[in-house]
């Protein structure tokens, strides 16, 4: 059964993949708003993986991510390209948009519920920060993986930066992805395929947080076949 769930993932994200529209980037350095065409609106918003060492959550050190959405009038499939800060910035036209797939640090991602709506007639629309929960919480009757997402509005931050470039904010609009949490079905990556592998990554995570859990020994999951690592030459 988990065979032929990895299997129709992978189909569905080669189809989305193969019909999907590149969305046109926008600079997400405001120093000023950009043009746009007309029933087109500059989108701004932010995927964050979290990942949990030694029980604290931290950002995963690769965001840049591929977000597909489907406009739900036409049917048309958009893909969003994020910057390794997770941040993205596109022109879209108006309307209401699905989230099929979310692809970041080697998790790809279904959210069972996640929806866009960017309103007409303005120059620019802040969507908010999508924050995955890259822990598993359960298990699908498709024996698909469970994962929880949240919405943040971080646009306290987003209009400094409006402010910092002497941007009106009259020209921007709040439309945050809907609702505020939900599940995503897909697949817990494996971290790592070889035995020294292990060792190497396991040295370059306990660096990166020495100073933050001195003397804590950290615990990192990984999917691992030991006797299949034993096979290895």
């Amino acid at each position: 059964m988990r065979q032929f769930a990895l299997i129709l993932t992978a189909a569905l994200l080669l189809a989305l993949t193969g019909c999907a529209t590149t969305a046109t980037r926008v600079s997400t350095e405001l120093d000023k708003l950009p043009e746009h065409a007309d029933g087109e609106v500059a989108v701004f918003g932010k995927i964050r993986l979290i990942e949990f060492v030694a029980r604290a959550p931290m950002p995963s050190p690769e965001q840049d991510a591929s977000v597909y959405i489907i406009k739900t009038d036409t049917g048309n499939t958009y893909k969003l390209r994020c910057l390794d800060t997770g941040e993205f910035g596109a022109y879209l036209p108006a309307g209401e948009y699905h989230v099929a797939r979310v692809a970041v640090s080697g998790y790809t991602l279904a959210p069972e519920e996640l929806t866009l709506f960017v309103p007409d007639g303005h120059d620019a629309s802040y969507a908010g920060s999508v924050v995955l929960d890259g822990t598993p919480s359960g298990v699908t009757k498709g024996d698909m993986t469970r994962f929880v997402l949240t919405v943040k509005d971080e646009y306290r931050d987003f209009a400094s930066g409006l402010r910092r470039s002497n941007v009106s904010e009259a020209r921007v609009v709040k439309s945050l992805f809907r609702p505020g949490s939900a599940f995503a079905n897909g697949d817990y990556p494996t971290k790592v395929m070889r035995a020294k592998d292990v060792e190497n990554d396991l040295r370059a995570r306990a660096g990166a947080v020495e100073e933050v859990v001195k003397g804590v020994f950290i615990a990192i999951p990984y999917v691992l076949n030991p006797v299949w690592i034993l096979t290895l030459p």
